[in-house]
């Protein structure tokens, strides 16, 4: 075993039987697992190139005001990270996914980070949420495309130095990377997501296909607090499906996991993989209940939070902390599959409430006696005079809010199945191939 493991045997394989019985692994990975190849993050205390913070460079803006600057700043980070290799944890993650494909099962890596190390290791089946050094867009054809060399055009040739501030002039518009389809020669752009953009939509919609049916999950080297990957694992979490924390400290989502590591991710990984295709594996644990890994320090998730002896206070007081966020959770996963379509439903339900009450105050509805009825009695004479038929009826709908919204709740479920059962929704769209 793998040094900085301080899980028992029998902990360990109870971890190894939920990864040998998963069909769709998915594994989220952030800027710690790249840190362990040395490649700086550029985000936080001391992040700087030259006197510039990442965020500084990584807008819209800032390409439009100086993309010599801009380009330079990402050439020294692909030129960087061409100097560093996959480390042992990408080798791991690539080498699991290629097993598991061979008997009919997957592994999907989606990263935050933009290096490219997944699939220099080898992984096929990588989402990268924010893009990649190594992609460029075309600002004039829209055309993306993948550009590895080194530089990526002559006039960057030797340009990025850190300590070189201010010595040089910037690179004439007409010399930066240009688009080569079709002799278009728009001025190309890294294709990264900067500061105050989307993320693409067609990565979340792969992204959410992934979430949707994967039946166990890691988390390897993220801090869970860059948004919308950080609401990511707490939802699966919350959904029941088993989630795994791998990082060298604990995060603010830590407690929301059954399962936490602390340590090196080149140690955990490599060893977390091993042998998940081995039939032995399916049923060596103990039971088939989720279980809670020992992070090296031999303390559990819950040991964490609650000391040696926790009161029994304390502990009512974490389970309903922990029940409010699952029921977050839940909310964010019911708004994402049923969002759209709960509000046109309610909409229609509104409308025909509000008509079908128009139709009985035309036609003769003794309006005193449904003011009593609906507790408004004390204004029927001012809502008598001057009120048309229509304001009454918008009224009293409103009064009806509660019934609207439990019916759209308790049937929007039952609509969205059999609207996409006869295809006028969409389901969840499939990965590309």
């Amino acid at each position: 075993m793998a040094s900085g493991i301080a899980a028992t045997k029998a902990e360990l394989a109870k971890l190894k039987s939920i990864l040998s019985r998963a069909k769709n692994i998915v594994v989220l990975t952030g800027a710690g697992i790249s840190a362990e190849s040395g490649i700086p993050t550029f985000r936080g205390p001391g992040g700087f190139w030259r006197t510039y913070r990442s965020q500084d460079l990584a807008s819209v803006g800032a390409f439009k005001r100086n993309p010599s600057l801009v380009w330079e700043f990402y050439h020294y980070r692909r030129e960087l990270v061409l100097t560093k290799q996959p480390n042992k944890a990408h080798i791991a993650l690539a080498e699991a996914e290629a097993r598991l494909k061979a008997v009919g099962r997957r592994l999907t890596v989606i990263t935050q980070n933009i290096d490219g190390l997944h699939q220099r290791a080898g992984s096929k089946e990588v989402v990268e949420l924010h893009g990649s050094l190594y992609k460029t867009l075309c600002l004039k054809c829209h055309s993306m495309d993948t550009d590895t060399n080194s530089p990526i055009c002559p006039a960057l040739q030797g340009r990025g130095d850190p300590s070189a501030e201010g010595s040089q002039k910037d690179i004439p518009l007409e010399e930066l990377p240009r688009c080569k389809n079709n002799d278009c020669k728009g001025l190309l752009r890294p294709y990264i997501v900067w500061f105050g953009e989307n993320l693409h939509e067609d990565i979340l919609a792969r992204a959410d296909y992934e979430l949707d049916i994967c039946d166990a999950c890691l988390i390897v080297g993220t801090s869970s607090v860059v948004y919308p990957a950080a609401m990511y694992a707490p939802t699966l979490a919350a959904r029941g499906v088993p989630v795994a924390e791998f990082n060298l400290e604990s995060t603010p989502a830590t407690h929301l996991f059954k399962f936490h590591f602390e340590g090196s991710c080149t140690e955990t990984i490599p060893e977390v993989l091993k042998d998940i295709c081995d039939p032995i594996n399916i049923n060596s644990g103990s039971n088939k209940e989720n279980f809670s890994f020992v992070h090296s320090r031999m303390m559990s998730t819950d040991a964490k939070h609650h000391e040696i002896s926790p009161s029994s206070e304390k502990s009512d007081l974490k389970e309903k902390n922990i029940e409010k966020q699952s029921m977050k959770a839940k909310l964010k996963i019911a708004m994402r599959d049923y969002g759209s379509t709960v509000i046109v439903f309610h909409i229609g339900i509104s409308m025909i409430m509000l008509g079908g009450l128009y139709a009985a105050f035309s036609s003769g509805l003794e309006l005193t006696w449904l003011v009593e009825k609906v507790g408004l009695s004390g204004r029927s004479g001012e809502i008598a005079t001057g009120a048309s038929t229509f304001v009454m009826a918008y009224a009293v709908n409103k009064v009806l809010a509660p019934v609207r919204f439990s019916i759209t709740f308790a049937c929007t479920p039952f609509v969205v199945r059999y609207l996409r059962s006869i295809g006028m929704l969409k389901p969840p769209k499939a990965p590309p191939s």
